[in-house]
């Protein structure tokens, strides 16, 4: 990294170059004790005493301001299930854990009287967001539309605003064991992430969805849709939509090794986020069925984002990953079958094709599983290989 000379901030061009440099300092994550990590502790200070005298506390804080009126209505927090969404939320949002969303901040508002003023107060670092997403990640999010026509001189206001869309905080995602991913991921830019598909999402138009529709049988049926081998693809994401579930594509951030998610922040639409990190057909198919299985099995936990990283190398993985896995992997190969089938055990193409058209899906997928099981990746390879998803998303930058 190229030295910087510390200097007073005494302006606001002052204050913007000290925060470009605190980012870069924090991507380089320096190690204690060294120049670097004393120019951080250094800039902290310079930059925080900065927004203490140009950004006056004078108002209360969000939390101080529903404190204070809970106490002068006598409110319990259960009382306020009816402007937040539910009892977890309510507990985050009055514990610091969780920003308020603008529908939050508008029912709040209209049903307490608290001024909108007061609510969009917070207690925490103002740059807390923008700090933590690096410039080249930033770029990368405004070439791909996240932030719409905003004005880009106002860096820090813009992704403020994109993390107060949704009630989702990267707060929640620090409790990293219990889900899938490397335990460096940057929960900042994965939330980022998941906001831009909640906004993709919020744009699809489609009925509410029924609970318990989604089970074993139904996943194989929509295993078999991947028969349709020029357009398998396109027909599943539609079939799901029918029955209210929402997939949307959307690449994976630099930074970040997603492969997809579950988001189950709109109680009528839960959504399936794919990024195609990896351009293969049975990829596709094992992650949609795995998140597919998390709105199965998992839609009543008190999360609202379970996300999954299949090359992440954690030894212990939580029950919900484990059992998400076995429903998926049921969905696609019924382990009847597979158990007594010539591909178990010979990776041939005709083992391989036979099992496919037994179980009405395709070929890729059958590969796939070999591969796995397996242990060896030169399996199947042609089949595996010459099955590629991200051509029929031309629209997304990837």
């Amino acid at each position: 990294m190229m030295e910087k000379r510390l200097k007073p901030i005494r302006n606001d061009n002052d204050y913007e170059e000290a925060l470009v440099y605190a980012q870069e300092l924090v991507v380089a994550d320096p190690a204690p004790n060294t120049d670097e990590a004393d120019q951080l502790a250094i800039l902290a200070t310079l930059i925080s005493n900065y927004e203490k005298d140009n950004f006056p506390m004078d108002i209360p804080s969000a939390i101080d301001a529903i404190k204070f009126r809970m106490e002068q209505q006598d409110l319990r927090p259960v009382d306020l299930v009816v402007y937040l969404g539910s009892a977890s939320r309510v507990s985050e949002v009055l514990s610091g854990k969780r920003s308020l969303t603008v529908d939050m901040i508008n029912a709040l508002s209209a049903g307490l009287g608290i001024p909108e003023k007061a609510l969009l107060k917070k207690d925490r670092n103002e740059n807390e967001f923008s700090i933590n997403i690096p410039t080249p990640v930033f770029k990368q999010m405004l070439s791909r539309g996240y932030f719409g026509e905003e004005n880009i001189t106002d860096r820090p206001a813009m992704i403020e605003r994109l993390f107060a869309r949704h009630s989702l905080q990267p707060s929640a995602l620090f409790r990293k064991s219990k889900f899938r991913t490397d335990y460096n991921a940057n929960a900042y830019l994965m939330v980022a992430w998941a906001n831009r598909v909640m906004d993709k999402a919020s744009l699809i138009q489609t009925g509410k969805y029924i609970k318990d529709t989604v089970n074993l049988e139904y996943m194989r049926c929509v295993a078999q849709i991947s028969a349709d081998e020029q357009n398998g693809v396109k027909r599943a994401i539609a079939h799901l939509l029918k029955d209210g579930i929402k997939v949307i594509i959307e690449p994976a951030l630099t930074g970040t090794k997603l492969d997809g998610a579950v988001i189950f922040e709109d109680n009528n639409n839960p959504i399936i986020g794919l990024t195609l990190r990896h351009n293969r057909l049975d990829n596709f198919w094992f992650t949609l069925m795995h998140e597919l299985s998390h709105i199965a099995l998992h839609s009543n936990i008190d999360e609202t984002f379970i996300y999954d990283d299949f090359d992440a190398k954690n030894e212990n993985l939580s029950d919900i990953e484990n059992e998400a896995d076995f429903l998926a992997g049921e969905a696609l190969v019924d382990s009847r079958k597979w158990e007594v089938s010539p591909a178990r055990i010979i990776p041939s193409p005709l083992a391989a094709l036979t099992l496919a058209n037994e179980l009405g899906i395709h070929v890729a997928i059958v590969a796939g599983k070999a591969r796995y099981e397996n242990g060896n990746w030169k399996y199947l390879s042609n089949y595996v290989g010459k099955f590629t998803v991200r051509d029929q998303f031309e629209d997304e930058k990837w």
